[in-house]
């Protein structure tokens, strides 16, 4: 034998398990034995035994009724059962076999006849065991390789879609940055006319200052969008005068709201001079929002903000054309738009991603309700944040730092 297994004779026939027993250790298998079912059942749960021989007729429990405790062991590999009788007619073999034997040996035991049978029912199991192990392997290596695949697959479509978003990005940043620069040049030119009227001059300076608004803010759009994405954005978190921040975005959108015939108001409420969050990060989520109401609102655009206990609490309604239901996810998405109404305008289709991207990073939350016709209403609640990168820094207007008293660096 390869490995010393584990034989376990039930007989009560003291002689004859003392015979078998000598026998079957000279062949190399480990051997106990037991007097009668009771005893024997209780040895094959303590020990586990990879075979039995057993009497079929003995005091007590019958060894059918072994046979079948035994079929019935908890676990997937139950010991081999051998019967041994001197009355081994047709009817005990199919009754031995109903209960759970694989083999029936007739006493007086033969032992070259025991042997071989041995041998072979412990090389089947063997076998078995071995089949059953493959098996499992196998079905683990399927079942990983179909999860490998599906995994290929998914990325294999993300690729797609990364490549397809990556043509569409440089197609729209191409017009979105040429298009302002030739604008602003052809601009320039004019007002280089010396012998251009002031007043068309100032016309010109206007329009430059407006392209090179909408320039900048997608630019700013793209480098933050890169910053999210490799995971290099992280909040500088100050005291900030949020309404300070609030003033400056509606002020320098004040032009383009003009432009479009739109009325910006505020509507500032009970806000401190020391909310912490990121400065930067806060002036960038309204102004983009803030952007996303003037390019597709109409009439009136409103700023609101105020303290409460979840936080700070910013909104930008419009008088646009509202978004369908279905369609609100899509505004969230780069370079898409919402099938009906909602059209993308100028710029990348950044602005939405960004803002929710730089709320997620403060812990916030953004929310939209809209209907169409109804407008839209876009909140970001933003959390109070417990630990300052800096104490004694306040920021106003965007990411200006004052610090309250000299600082060394």
């Amino acid at each position: 034998m390869e490995t010393q297994e584990t034989l376990l004779i039930i007989d009560d026939d003291a002689g004859l398990r003392r015979a078998l027993r000598a026998f079957l250790e000279g062949i190399g298998l480990r051997v106990l034995d037991a007097p009668d079912g009771v005893r024997g059942l209780d040895l094959a749960r303590r020990e586990g035994p990879v075979m039995v021989l057993l009497d079929l007729t003995m005091p007590g429990m019958s060894g059918f009724e072994v046979c079948r405790e035994l079929a019935a062991l908890p676990g997937d590999h139950h010991p081999v059962v051998i019967v041994m009788s001197g009355l081994l007619g047709t009817t005990q073999r199919m009754k031995a076999f109903h209960a759970g034997a694989v083999d029936c040996l007739a006493k007086p035991v033969q032992y070259e006849e025991l042997e071989v049978r041995v041998r072979t029912h412990l090389a089947i199991r063997r076998n078995t065991a071995a089949l059953r192990e493959s098996r499992d392997k196998l079905g683990k290596a399927l079942h990983d390789s179909g999860a490998m695949n599906r995994n290929l697959l998914a990325l294999n479509e993300k690729l797609q879609r990364s490549e397809a978003v990556k043509t569409r990005f440089l197609a729209l940043m191409r017009n979105e940055i040429y298009n302002p620069l030739s604008d602003i040049m052809g601009l320039a030119d004019g007002i280089a006319d010396p012998s251009l009227p002031p007043g068309k001059a100032q016309e010109l300076a206007a329009r430059i200052k407006h392209e090179a608004f909408h320039l900048d803010c997608q630019i700013r759009n793209v480098f933050t969008a890169a910053e999210v994405e490799a995971g290099e954005s992280s909040p500088f978190v100050t005291k900030v005068d949020v309404a300070s921040v609030a003033e400056d975005v509606v002020a320098s959108f004040a032009p383009m709201a003009r432009t479009r015939g739109i009325t910006l108001r505020m509507d500032l409420q009970g806000l401190g001079a020391d909310f912490p969050t990121d400065a930067d990060m806060l002036h960038h989520i309204l102004a983009n929002l803030l952007s996303n109401a003037v390019q597709h609102g109409a009439g009136v655009a409103e700023l609101r903000a105020t303290e409460t206990e979840a936080g700070l609490v910013l909104e930008v309604q419009d008088a646009g054309p509202g978004i369908a239901g279905a369609s609100l996810k899509a505004i969230f998405e780069p370079f898409r738009h919402a099938d009906g109404p909602f059209k993308v305008a100028r710029g990348q289709g950044l602005g939405l991603v960004v803002a929710r991207a730089l709320v997620d990073i403060l812990d916030g939350r953004l929310d939209v309700e809209s209907e169409p016709g109804q407008g839209s209403l876009f909140r970001v609640t933003l959390p109070r944040t417990t630990s300052l990168a800096n104490p004694d820094a306040h920021a106003q207007d965007d990411n200006i730092i004052f610090f309250d008293e000299p600082q060394a660096f």
